[in-house]
């Protein structure tokens, strides 16, 4: 998780976004191929910082938490961005699905991204969604089950 906020700290403050990083103080250990949780994380915090709009406080942000739900560790990417309507929420994970249908792949990606993150997520026995309401920014949570839960 620390490697994910530091790749993408320089470009958050290019961008004037406050970016921060929350972790409970239990320790959560999960066992799972942390290259491709990385990319997961790279995707959904790319996309944080793509969508992130000026706050009510005249802020950008975006967090990134970690907590441990006992059989899961809960890792969640919110921004304060636009959200997401209904319909864009049962979609987002479609393949070639773009909330912005009027964007072309130069200016934001090709769609696959969090279908493939949701692959990834799968492939871990995880689970991934997103809570959103128009306006009021997005939070794209993921379960992973922890160590513990994985070898009884």
């Amino acid at each position: 998780m620390v490697q994910s906020i530091s790749a993408f700290e320089p470009l958050a403050e290019a961008e004037g976004v406050e970016m921060t990083a929350e972790m409970t103080a239990d320790a959560v250990m999960i066992t799972a191929d942390s290259g491709r949780i990385r990319q997961v994380l790279g995707n959904l915090l790319s996309n944080a910082l793509r969508h992130v709009n000026m706050g009510e406080n005249g802020v950008s942000q975006v967090t990134l938490s970690l907590a441990n739900r006992g059989d899961a560790a809960q890792l969640r990417i919110s921004d304060n961005g636009p959200g997401l309507s209904p319909d864009a929420q049962e979609h987002i994970f479609d393949r070639f699905w773009r909330a912005d249908s009027g964007r072309s792949r130069d200016q934001g990606g090709s769609g696959l991204g969090l279908a493939i993150s949701r692959t990834i997520v799968d492939a871990h026995d995880g689970r991934i969604w997103v809570e959103s309401a128009a306006g009021e920014g997005a939070i794209f949570i993921i379960e992973l089950p922890t160590a513990m839960e994985i070898e009884s």
